[in-house]
Order: structure tokens, then sequence, then C-alpha cells
């Protein structure tokens, strides 16, 4: 686990699969689609990560959700994930415009927030 590696992106050379490291581990990134709902290029991947733990697979076609009712922000996937604060949002290097702004009633249920470093 490597709670200090909370939001960096890891892809080894000449691989595909990218990883998101939340709550100490790396989550696959299962497809584009899903990768640019949150990030606006493939700026920021690091190589390495291979030590750290795998955890689940995001889920194809998360996203990013400013709730209408409450204007908190969270990354909505099999849970919606609450982004308490601008920091943690940059540490992720989500990009803002991707930001969807929607119903509370329209999003999953709501699990752990997201980590910091």
């Amino acid at each position: 686990m490597c709670s200090t590696c909370n939001g960096f992106r890891y892809q080894n050379p000449g691989e595909k699969a990218v990883y998101l490291v939340i709550d100490g581990v790396r989550h696959h990134v299962p497809d584009e689609l899903t990768y640019f709902n949150l990030w606006a290029n493939w700026a920021g991947l690091q190589p390495g990560g291979a030590v750290i733990d795998i955890g689940a697979p995001l889920v194809s076609g998360s996203y990013l959700a400013r709730e209408r009712e409450t204007g908190m922000v969270y990354l909505v996937g099999r849970t919606k994930r609450w982004i308490p604060n601008e920091r943690i949002l940059d540490q992720y290097a989500f990009d803002r415009s991707r930001i969807r702004t929607v119903n509370r009633a329209s999003l999953p249920a709501r699990g752990p927030d997201i980590p910091g470093r």
C-alpha cells in the first residue's frame, strides 16, 4: 500500500495499461473512454508503480460529477466518492472541464471519500 502515491497515474514503458492510485492501491483504468472522462491528455503518466498492490479496476465509463443540489464533486463509478477539496482534485490532476453537473438522484450511493497524499 502506498498512500503517498494517491493520485498518481502509472504506465509501464511498452504497456498499454494505465493505473490510478486511490486508497494506496493501483486501479486499472479500463479504456480510453474512462481515461478521457477524467483527464484531458496523457500528460502526467509516470513509469513504474509495479510494487504497488492492485485493487479493483475502475468501472468502464467512470466520470466526474458535480451534484446540482450541493456543488459537491465526486468520482463516480460503483459508488460516488467525494473529492473533498481543490488540493486533492489537483493531486489527481482531474480535468475540471470534464466535470458533469447532475442531479443527486442520478448518482449511485456514496462510498469513501477520495484520499489525498
